[in-house]
């Protein structure tokens, strides 16, 4: 069953985080882009980091995505950080 219907999956899970976009607060996309990552990562044995920072980076809103950007986070947990503190730099202005 994998075999067969597995790669189906696989290419929807694909097709679905290169359209995924920040709608709302950077914490929902974050928690959307989590799911997809988690069930990504189990066709893979080495996830390639910064494919998925880049990835991430391009859902977020052009504001954040050039804050975060600048700053060049080495992982998806530096990429979080640094979108969750633009956001609030931005609510704060």
């Amino acid at each position: 069953l994998q075999s067969r219907f597995g790669r189906n999956k696989h290419q929807n899970l694909l097709c679905q985080m290169f359209n995924i976009r920040q709608n709302g607060s950077v914490e929902e996309y974050v928690e959307r882009f989590a799911e997809l990552y988690d069930q990504l990562t189990a066709y893979e044995t080495n996830p390639n980091p910064v494919h998925y920072v880049t990835r991430l980076m391009e859902g977020l809103t052009p504001s954040i995505r050039l804050m975060v950007g600048i700053q060049q986070p080495a992982d998806l947990d530096s990429a979080y950080a640094l979108a969750l503190l633009t956001e609030e730099l931005e609510i704060i202005q």
